[in-house]
């Protein structure tokens, strides 16, 4: 059983199937699989994802654009492959994979195209125990700054339908689908089924406690952070004026707006 820490960072990789590796991928959703996207922790700090299908998982994410540009999505990959190691007769472990990249597509809910990117990744399968699945965690980034930048006041490449976010506001809807590449210890390259998975963007929406722009929890407010700041689980206005909280798009206490935090990216 693999835990997987939430602080993984993801880059840009200039990777595709059929460019890289001279097979062709194998593609047919019962070798390698994404089975879920993993829900967050209840309580802050660094977060711990266990894989283990039994555990929560999410129908759904939500983004508050006031406070991250960015989702990363905490995938639970499992693998079917029989094993193929034999200490018998010296016969090394071929069907445990190793994943390489992710392929995200990014479209708003009447299926126009927003984004797509291809984004490294990192994390090894076992092989299947009998009928049984083996599982892993990845951290995959569902939804880049330049996505969620489109859809803020000023954003460029927005289609028609989809009206800019303001501040507790509406929020829009975005549908993720990503792919996992990867390739087994034998040298077979192997493709996962298109994941789909829909993530709601908002600005202020997960910010708990202001009232008439101002924040209204008293000192004694608990300041505890949530597991990946901004996305799925509230957070208190009292943490606005901590370094770490962006809050740019907020008006927290008594109207003063923090700037975004320098590490947190562009967008």
């Amino acid at each position: 059983m693999n835990r997987y820490s939430a602080r993984v960072f993801t880059g840009v990789a200039l990777v595709a199937c059929a460019g890289v590796f001279a097979p062709a991928c194998a593609h047919d959703d019962s070798t390698l699989f994404i089975r879920s996207v993993q829900a967050p922790s209840a309580t802050g700090g660094t977060c711990t994802y266990v894989a283990d299908p039994s555990q929560p998982t999410l129908f759904y994410g939500q983004l508050d654009a006031a406070l991250s540009n960015r989702y990363e999505a905490i995938l639970l990959v499992g693998n079917q492959m029989t094993p193929q190691g034999d200490p018998v007769q010296a016969r090394t472990e071929t069907s445990r994979i190793e994943l390489q990249y992710a392929v995200v597509r990014i479209t708003d809910a009447y299926g126009t195209q927003l984004n797509t990117y291809t984004t490294v990744t990192a994390g090894t399968v076992d092989p299947a125990s009998g009928s049984t699945p083996e599982y892993t965690t990845v951290a995959v980034e569902a939804v880049d700054p330049s996505t969620v930048a489109k859809f803020l006041p000023g954003g460029t490449g927005l289609p028609s339908n989809d009206p800019p976010i303001t501040v507790n506001g509406s929020s829009v809807q975005v549908i993720a689908y990503i792919q996992l590449f990867g390739q087994t210890l034998g040298g077979q390259n192997v493709s996962s089924n298109d994941f789909e998975f829909p993530i709601q963007i908002c600005a202020g929406c997960l910010v708990q406690g202001i009232s008439n722009d101002v924040c209204a929890v008293t000192s004694s407010a608990s300041t505890e952070v949530p597991c990946n700041l901004g996305q799925d689980l509230p957070v208190s206005c009292s943490l606005c004026n901590e370094p770490y909280c962006m809050c740019g798009a907020l008006s927290c206490s008594g109207g003063a707006n923090k700037e975004p935090n320098p590490d947190a990216g562009p967008g």
